[in-house]
Parts: structure tokens; sequence; C-alpha cells
């Protein structure tokens, strides 16, 4: 009995030290994305961040960004709704962008969109990553609609279309709009995953995720087939009809509130235009907004695309670096003045330092 425990205790030491050593040749050749705290899962929606967290988001030593959540779990300023007081109220919808993923704290458009406006104003970042419109309208009237916001900033992205998936908000037949819990959960072993500190900050651990999931096995291409490629655009049509849906069943809601809705694109490099709107992708989602802008329901913000294509993207990987983040809350901040009417000039809020030339040019749409 005595050798069993002893060949045991022998043979449990070994494990952890050829775990150890492949933790450290993994950290010194192939460092793997880690962050923690890592999503979670809730009753209403399929993923949230932890709130009042300071999350780091790094790999190894080459890029590291660190996020910070308030009460809501998002990023940016919190105050209760009622010490909202006079302030006009806007409210930021959208996903990984919004919230600032491969960009510190302060530097999201949100975040900057808040300093450029000024004092006058609150802005409420919605932003959470993974989601898609059905979580983005349901968050609206469950958590921000107490702030009694005057206008909405609804963002979007290219994998908007089949992340609005989850089934938490649909379109009644007569195009009102219904709210239901997420219906699945994980299950008690996967959460413990996700909070362990020890296994999420391992890149060992990253790096078998990585492998199980099929990360970083090259895919080979596959030769030309008709038939797939009507099933694939079928199936595009049918999201991007979805996503439509759903987009002007809430666009016509806020109209009736009296909610502004603005429309900002994520833009990205082509192979053929050189630079263009993620929007361009999805044409049945670019004609429905177009449509909706035209007839009053929403207001779709141009951005600079000669200007943001000169820009360095985020090294995490993100399209929007700290320089496109800035340009996109000038542009926005010029968009919401505009439409309340207001005098004040982009600039004029705390990052004033920030404006300048830059400023000129978004305000005269260069």
């Amino acid at each position: 009995m005595q050798r069993v425990v002893a060949r045991a205790v022998v043979l449990g030491i070994a494990l952890l030290v050829g775990v150890v050593l492949a933790e450290v040749a993994v950290r010194l050749f192939a460092p793997q994305v880690t962050m923690f705290p890592r999503y979670v899962t809730s009753s209403e929606f399929e993923i949230e961040l932890t709130r009042n967290a300071r999350i780091r988001h790094a790999r190894g030593g080459q890029w590291s960004f660190t996020y910070t959540t308030n009460e809501l779990g998002r990023r940016g300023a919190y105050l209760p709704p009622e010490q909202v007081g006079d302030r006009q109220v806007v409210a930021v919808l959208g996903d990984s962008f919004s919230f600032g993923v491969g960009v510190d704290d302060g530097e999201a458009f949100a975040e900057r969109l808040s300093g450029v406006l000024g004092s006058g104003w609150f802005v409420l970042n919605g932003g959470m990553g993974g989601w898609g419109l059905d979580s983005q309208i349901k968050w609206f009237y469950s958590v921000a609609a107490p702030f009694r916001p005057q206008t909405v900033v609804l963002q979007f992205t290219d994998n908007d279309p089949l992340d609005t998936d989850t089934g938490v908000t649909s379109v009644d037949a007569d195009g009102t709009l219904s709210f239901h819990p997420y219906p699945t959960s994980k299950p008690a072993w996967q959460e413990w995953i996700s909070k362990s500190g020890l296994l999420q900050r391992s890149h060992l651990f990253s790096l078998l995720r990585s492998v199980q999931g099929g990360g970083g096995r090259p895919v080979e291409a596959a030769p030309p087939d008709p038939e797939a490629e009507a099933a694939a655009e079928r199936a595009h049509r049918e999201v991007q009809e979805r996503y439509v849906a759903l987009l002007e069943a809430f666009a016509t809601r806020l109209f009736d509130e009296g909610v502004v809705l603005h429309f900002v694109s994520v833009t990205h490099r082509d192979d053929v235009t050189g630079y263009e709107y993620d929007l361009d992708n999805h044409p049945v989602i670019a004609d429905a907004v177009r449509r909706l802008d035209d007839e009053g329901l929403l207001g779709f913000v141009a951005l600079p695309l000669d200007q943001m294509r000169t820009m360095t993207g985020s090294p995490e990987g993100h399209q929007w670096g700290p320089e496109h983040h800035r340009t996109v809350a000038d542009r926005l901040a010029t968009a919401l003045l505009a439409a309340s009417g207001s005098s004040d000039e982009v600039g004029s809020g705390v990052d004033a330092g920030d404006s300048g030339a830059e400023a000129a040019a978004v305000a005269s749409g260069g």
C-alpha cells in the first residue's frame, strides 16, 4: 500500500512539474491570448461581463489592455438614474467595438464621446462583445430605459446578423417587440472554469482550448460548389432579414417614443474598394438602413473613410485602434449636437485638446 501511495505521489509531482514546464514553454515561445475575469452567463443574456471588475486582456508581453467595468458591467462613467438630472442621455448599443475591446480605458469611442459632448450630456455605454441586435434591444428596454435616453447610437459590425440569434427579443405579428429569458445556461463545471483565475490566466489552458476549438488549424480551400454557394447566399439573406425585422420594429418604437436613433457602422480594409463600411457586406441591411434614413426613423452617421484608412488598428486584432475611436467619437458628437439643436462645437468638452483641425474636418464632412 505504501508503495502505491509513494508511486502516486511521485507521479503527481512529475505531472505537476510537466505542467509547469509546459506553461513556461508556451509563455516563452507561443504566448496565448488570456482574459480574466471572463464573460459570464445570466438568465437574461447569453454572455455578460462581471460588474465592478478590472479585466486584463493580453497576449504575453506582446500587448495588454485593461477594461474597467462599472455597476452595469460596462465601461464608462456611471450615475444612478435619479442622479442624471437634466443632462441629455445617450445610450450606445453595440458589441465589442462599442465596449472598446483592443483599447484601454478612456479610449473607446463611447467614453470619448462623453468627454467631447461635455457635462450637459451623459453617455451610457451598453456595448458588449458578442451581442447582436436582439440582445442590444432587450438591454436598452430593461436597463437603459430608466435613464430616459433622448438619443440612441446603434453600432453595427460584420458579425451582428449572425449574433442576432439568441432569442431574447422577437417581433410579433403586429410589429411590436417581445422580450424573453435566455433559453440555455452553462453546466456548473463550465461556469467554474470561466471563474477560475488560475485556468483563465494560463497560457497552456488557452492553447488547449484553442486547439480543441479548431483554432490555428489550416483551412483548405474547397472547390467551387454552386449548390453550396446558393445555400450560403440564402442563409445570408435570412439572417439579414431577421436583423432588418428587429431594426425596423426598434426604430419605429423609438420614433414613437420621441427618441432619436443614430446608426454607425464599423469600417474595414477591402481588397477591392480599399476601405469600406462593414454594412456594405450586407446589402439587405444596407438597403433597409437607407430606407429608414429616408423615412426619418434613423440617421446614418457617415465616417471619414479616407482619413480612417490610414489609421492603425488594435494589436489585439480589432480594426479600430485609439485613432479610429477618437475620430468616430468626434463624428458622432457632431451628429448628436446637430440633432439636438445645440450651438456647441465638437471639442468643447473635456477632450478639447483632441479636436482642432480634426474636429473641423469632421464638422465639414471631410
